[in-house]
């Protein structure tokens, strides 16, 4: 649609003037313009976010008389509460989530609420109300016969299902592997993030066996990546899932290569949290190489939150008890990692 292009290009005086315009303030145009950010939210945060931002202005501006004008505005703070959960916001994602609750006036706004809300559980460390957000999710999705969110929301429970309780993988890979049924042939990122999931569930696995079985499904995840970004958190998640799986299988040499492509798009994209838990990794890969975890560390620095850099300038300096400072860096930067619905990142690098 010419008037969505029109309202992301435009300055920030011109932007004003085209929300407020006649072919602008209508239903149809507020619901492309939240579909793009939710979109963009998905494998550029924050490039998603002032999309997210104007998607809620001109949800805001819709007179009250248009149809779903009520379920637009809920619609539009439940995405703008997602661009902040994905960006590290927090505070603003509750706030915007409380929002689109005084607002939602149907059924599929509180599922969409408490599905979106579930992520941001997660990434305050509590794996098991997200569990249950995603439960309420499920049973609302269900009730009102709506499939592609079910299955949006299974991708979801499968992950909080196995980080509340480590014995529960084999329910976690039945929700995965019913999302890649249920879900609409469009949902690309959902269908990589269920295919993932499984493969990281094979994974965590200690038979040689599954963790074999998880890299045979990666040309079938690659497949879906047609199309994507060339640097999106996508790409990057799905080299770096790549090279923890090559270095499980003691295939080191392609699990560096891996790993650094990911930190490289990582960097790319701004993920500091990321770069940094990457890095752990990579450097994992590479040890004993002390050259080798040096330049990896050398890379990294100017990326870094400055927590994580006092830790990689330590792994620098000191000679002893490497294993054990890089593990440290892993822990810490994962406690921020930013959930996506493909992300099991709080794993450890042995466990996945």
């Amino acid at each position: 649609m010419k008037i969505i292009e029109e309202i992301l290009s435009a300055s920030q005086s011109d932007t004003v003037r085209l929300l407020k315009s006649r072919k602008a303030r209508n239903p149809e145009v507020c619901q492309r313009l939240l579909r793009k950010a939710d979109q963009t939210i998905l494998s550029t945060p924050r490039d998603g976010l002032p999309i997210a931002r104007l998607g809620t202005r001109l949800a805001h501006s819709l007179p009250g008389y248009y149809p779903g004008a009520k379920c637009l505005k809920a619609r539009s703070f439940a995405v703008l509460g997602s661009a902040h959960r994905a960006t590290g916001r927090y505070d603003a994602a509750r706030k915007a989530f409380e929002l689109s609750e005084r607002y939602h006036s149907c059924d599929q706004c509180r599922a969409d609420l408490h599905r979106r809300r579930s992520y941001l559980c997660y990434a305050e460390g509590n794996p098991l109300n997200a569990l249950d957000e995603a439960e309420l999710a499920m049973e609302i999705y269900q009730r009102v016969g709506d499939q592609n969110g079910e299955a949006k929301t299974l991708v979801a429970r499968s992950m909080w299902r196995y980080l509340s309780d480590a014995l529960s993988i084999e329910e976690a890979l039945e929700d995965a592997r019913a999302a890649l049924f249920k879900l609409n042939k469009d949902e690309t990122t959902f269908r990589i993030a269920a295919l993932h999931n499984i493969s990281v569930l094979l994974a965590r696995s200690n038979s040689l066996l599954r963790v074999l079985a998880a890299l045979a499904l990666i040309p079938r995840l690659r497949r879906h990546l047609k199309g994507v970004e060339k640097i999106s958190v996508e790409r990057a998640k799905m080299k770096w899932f790549e090279g923890n799986l090559c270095a499980r299988a003691r295939l080191f040499g392609k699990a560096e290569k891996y790993l650094e492509t990911a930190r490289n798009q990582l960097i790319e994209l701004g993920l500091k949290h990321d770069i940094a838990a990457v890095t752990a990794d990579l450097m994992k890969a590479k040890y004993p190489d002390r050259n080798g975890i040096r330049a990896a560390c050398r890379t990294a620095l100017p990326f870094v939150l400055p927590e994580h850099a006092d830790m990689l300038k330590a792994i620098l300096t000191k000679e002893d008890n490497l294993m054990t400072l890089i593990d440290q860096l892993r822990e810490k930067a994962t406690c921020g990692l930013m959930p996506q619905p493909w992300t099991f990142s709080r794993l450890r690098p042995g466990e996945v």
